[in-house]
């Protein structure tokens, strides 16, 4: 399935809103320039994120890189959302290594076919 990015901003902004997290806030979490989060969300297509920086967004939010590329949560109500939210929160994200990498391959695999 190809992920785009477009799906991935709606999203990050979904999560953030539940969060009550700004873009700064989102920014600092996610270990990121607020410039770079700014741009990423206002500008569109435009600036895009590299697959660090979106596995970082993830992590930065709570949830899974699946779950920030899932086209079944664009335009979908909030209590999906929520329950993603309880399922992932940034206390309990610890990716070790070799999935941190695997979810990179993965990305970088994705995005090439956007």
């Amino acid at each position: 399935m190809p992920i785009d990015q477009a799906t991935a901003r709606e999203n990050a902004r979904r999560f953030a809103t539940l969060r009550g997290l700004t873009l700064k806030d989102l920014a600092e979490r996610a270990g990121l320039s607020a410039s770079a989060v700014y741009n990423w969300q206002k500008r569109g297509s435009a600036t895009e994120l590299g697959p660090k920086a979106l596995v970082a967004v993830a992590e930065a939010l709570g949830v899974t890189t699946e779950a920030l590329f899932s086209p079944d949560l664009a335009g979908q109500g909030e209590a999906l959302a929520q329950n993603a939210s309880r399922a992932h929160t940034p206390a309990n994200v610890t990716a070790d290594e070799d999935t941190r990498r695997s979810t990179l391959r993965e990305i970088d695999y994705l995005l090439a076919g956007i």
